[in-house]
């Protein structure tokens, strides 16, 4: 396996590009592969052990154009183009059919598809070339850092990047500049883990993902996160929400969506010992993120309201917040993505406007840009800005407010809290059972005045434990938690 370093890439030029400006940089192929993954087809996998915001490979568009002009662009590119990306193309699958071969991988600097040529090159059709692109596609649609006017949309095909599968809760991050796709590993990979992408919006209720999945890509959802989301809250309740939603205006509304919805998370999650044996290994296999995935399917743009109001009523501590607990889904369900890449900003703007201590929000704000774009990005989506001063150069992976959770699994099972707030020994309310941890917390949870109430965490474990056999310690300034327990199953 080539290890070579990835170019030299400057992100804070490559930032300034319109959508589809020739980049003028190299291609890159990091510490990944194509391989047959079971019940996917092809898929790309990682040969290695990669930390979160390693770039996992950069690539060029083969054609890129004014989304109406895509498919004649692209025709006419491969009645020129070489051998390599012509059948590079050909081997891209349709919404009916995956071809049986296995593209191959150059690894390093300018590396790419490179396949075995098989056979004579065809007649370019385009109604074959639509096809293909009908479900390779992809809108160049996250190059918003600079604030630019939007202008024509334009789309392109990019080869590589076309081999990535689907997942409601992807394992990667993507941003386009220029005509280059960088694609970063928006979670701590190990070796054979799957390089996955969200084709639709991830932050919404499974039913709509479903929806969406099928209308444009033509196949059915499945894994643990839709399984869940489907046994635990049917049609009916996820339409009731919805319809709350929609009859909904003033903030207090919105944040009263939260409670009720956060309180029938928890009830549904406290009944997971009587659930089937497939819902139960579901949730065991998504760990201690759960709650949060399952609050952000289903009220995440709530929480984004609710951002988005306090900050147009000037209420800038509460705005901000309100944008640190849209991250801290985020880092459950879509880390580094565009939508998580813009709210840590506008956490951090709305703490400076509201004279807030900045610390913590610059060094999230910054972990979060470089994870989904790369070293440079802070500083230039706050542009000319001279509301931020000093910016810490450090970077934090928490946002501030929020319960930072660890769980490591081994003989033992160990879960670390690093709370927002002190913590007396008196106000602990901890509950355990064989798959969950349920801690009450009398501290408002990311800051809230409109939320007084004690607000809870509930962890889903990805071990059973023995309940009995734990030691729960409070460190002496009541900001961290550690609970260790003997592992069962």
């Amino acid at each position: 396996m080539d290890t070579m370093e990835p170019p030299p890439y400057d992100f804070k030029q490559l930032l300034t590009l319109r959508p589809g400006d020739s980049a003028g940089v190299e291609d890159f192929v990091g510490p990944i592969d194509v391989a047959w993954v079971p019940g996917k087809g092809r898929g790309i996998l990682v040969q290695r052990d990669v930390p979160q915001g390693e770039l996992l490979f950069a690539c060029k568009a083969m054609a890129v154009a004014e989304t109406p002009k895509l498919v004649e662009v692209t025709c006419q590119k491969l009645r020129n183009c070489g051998r390599e990306d012509f059948d590079a193309f050909f081997l891209l699958c349709t919404r009916r059919a995956t071809p049986n071969d296995l593209p191959q991988l150059r690894h390093g600097k300018g590396g790419g598809v490179t396949v075995i040529p098989r056979m004579e090159r065809k007649e370019v059709k385009r109604e074959e070339v639509q096809a293909i692109l009908s479900a390779n596609a992809h809108e160049l649609d996250t190059s918003d850092l600079c604030c630019q006017k939007p202008g024509k949309t334009v789309s392109g095909i990019f080869l590589l990047a076309s081999l990535v599968n689907h997942s409601c809760q992807p394992s990667a991050a993507r941003i386009f500049l220029g005509d280059m796709m960088f694609v970063r590993a928006a979670r701590h990979m190990r070796a054979g883990d799957e390089v996955t992408d969200g084709y639709v919006s991830v932050v919404q209720p499974a039913t709509e993902r479903r929806k969406a999945i099928r209308e444009r890509y033509g196949f059915d959802l499945t894994g643990d996160r839709i399984l869940l989301e489907e046994q635990l809250f049917s049609e009916a309740v996820v339409q009731q929400i919805l319809d709350r939603i929609d009859d909904s205006a003033a903030v207090e509304d919105f944040i009263q969506i939260l409670d009720d919805v956060g309180d029938l998370v928890a009830s549904q999650l406290r009944r997971l010992s009587s659930a089937s044996v497939a819902v139960r290994a579901a949730a065991k296999a998504m760990g201690c993120g759960v709650e949060r995935v399952l609050l952000g399917g289903l009220v995440l743009a709530v929480q984004v309201a609710v951002a988005t109001i306090l900050s147009d009523l000037k209420r800038h501590h509460e705005a901000a917040a309100a944008y640190c607990r849209c991250c801290w889904f985020m880092e459950e369900l879509a880390p580094h993505n565009a939508y998580h890449a813009k709210w840590a900003v506008e956490a951090l703007l709305s703490a400076s406007r509201g004279g807030v201590a900045l610390e913590g929000y610059a060094g999230y704000a910054r972990k979060v840009l470089e994870g989904h774009c790369g070293p440079g990005a802070l500083e230039v989506a706050l542009g000319a800005s001279k509301a931020i001063q000093g910016m810490e150069d450090a970077t934090r992976t928490c946002p501030p407010g929020e319960v930072e959770v660890t769980c490591r699994v081994g003989k033992d099972l160990t879960v670390q809290l690093e709370l927002p707030g002190p913590l007396s020994a008196q106000d602990l309310e901890l509950a355990v059972s064989s798959q969950l941890l349920d801690l009450s917390l009398p501290i408002q949870f990311g800051g809230f005045g409109l939320l007084p109430r004690c607000r809870g965490l509930l962890l889903v474990l990805p071990k059973e434990i023995d309940p009995d056999s734990g030691t729960v310690r409070l460190s002496q300034g009541g900001r961290r938690l550690k609970a260790t327990f003997k592992v069962i199953n």
